[in-house]
């Protein structure tokens, strides 16, 4: 497997269009080859300028939903593309105190507290809670779960995988692409 972070680089980097290529007529690469997407378009995009792009890493959590669409599930089903979410905790910010977190990331704190009020309501915590949206999912969708402490990986191994109803969501906020995207976190 061979993986690029930067899907900017793809499109204007002379020298990497040039590595890909080569890579891509070796035998380096024996599964997948892929790029690092903060949005399911870039992954048509990159596909159809690098037909054997076959692996997408994307961004998802329970405040973005990118995942579940009907579009997007349909497209996915539908390909012979794999993906792997990434960030299911936005990169562990949805596990943060609400009354705590940084100024920096003030703009997401009432949907944090609107998450834990949710949780508290299912009778369980945000990590439970944010874990379940892996269950509406499943389909051709591989998990990447990263933490940034000994204990979110204790919870993780004693978390039970919920299956909340879908209209759970509705009650929870949706970020909105610029909120969600840590490439503008300043």
């Amino acid at each position: 497997n061979l993986l690029f972070h930067n899907i900017n680089a793809i499109y204007s980097d002379k020298p990497l269009n040039v590595f890909i290529e080569k890579v891509l007529e070796s035998k380096y690469v024996k599964e997948s080859m892929g790029v690092s997407i903060y949005n399911f378009q870039d992954s048509i995009l990159a596909n159809s300028k690098y037909s054997k792009l076959n692996l997408f890493q994307i961004q998802d959590s329970i405040l973005s939903r990118t995942m579940i669409s009907k579009e997007v599930r349909s497209q996915v089903d539908n390909s012979q593309l794999k993906f792997q979410i990434r960030s299911i905790f936005l990169q562990g910010i949805l596990l943060a105190n609400p009354n705590t977190i940084s100024e920096k990331f003030q703009f997401i704190r009432e949907d944090l507290l609107t998450l834990e009020k949710i949780a508290e309501k299912l009778g369980v915590n945000k990590l439970s809670l944010c874990l379940s949206y892996m269950n509406l999912c499943k389909s051709n969708f591989d998990f990447i779960i990263a933490v940034n402490s000994i204990e979110h990986l204790k919870q993780i191994e004693k978390a039970i995988l919920l299956d909340i109803p879908k209209v759970v969501l509705d009650e929870i906020p949706l970020l909105n692409r610029t909120d969600g995207d840590p490439r503008n976190w300043k």
